[in-house]
């Protein structure tokens, strides 16, 4: 995970970068599939959470 540390940190780094704004879009987008998968398979397996109520 030493790769995708020094990763994360070089967005902070150098935000104005294009390299930098377009890691930070493709990132956004995996964040939101993996986010999206997970709750549908939350769902699925019929797994409530406290606070979906």
């Amino acid at each position: 995970m030493f790769d995708e540390l020094n990763d994360f940190a070089q967005l902070f780094t150098n935000p104005e970068s294009p390299q930098q704004q377009d890691n930070y879009q493709r990132w956004l987008e995996l964040a939101k599939i993996v986010n999206m998968t997970l709750y549908r398979l939350r769902k699925s397996a019929n797994i409530i959470f406290p606070s979906d109520h």
